[in-house]
């Protein structure tokens, strides 16, 4: 694995409530990133989720959208957007731990 790979988070928690600036921002953000899917545990964050990834599922929880977006990385190799609290935009490695971001 690559140095390049070891860097991108396995996924991504991003906030439920964004205005269209941060929108952009976060799809300009992760354009280099491959993004498998979006997933939400709450059907009004579907329309977010669809202007982030063209695939939107729906988890029973935050803890299940966790596990899965660990197992997708893990078989697939690309990053998942989980729509959830959390300030902008936080990334996870493939052991649900928060990356630092350093800059």
């Amino acid at each position: 694995m690559s140095e390049l790979e070891t860097s991108v988070p396995a996924y991504y928690i991003v906030a439920k409530s964004l205005d269209d600036p941060q929108i952009e921002f976060i799809q300009h953000a992760l354009r280099i990133t491959p993004i498998s899917a979006a997933i939400i545990t709450d059907v009004y964050d579907q329309e977010l989720a669809a202007k982030l990834s063209d695939v939107v599922c729906q988890a029973s929880s935050l803890l299940s959208a966790h596990e899965i977006a660990q197992q997708v990385y893990k078989e697939t190799g690309q990053s998942v957007i989980i729509i959830a609290d959390t300030q902008l935009i936080d990334g996870y490695d493939s052991e649900g731990k928060a990356s630092k971001n350093e800059g």
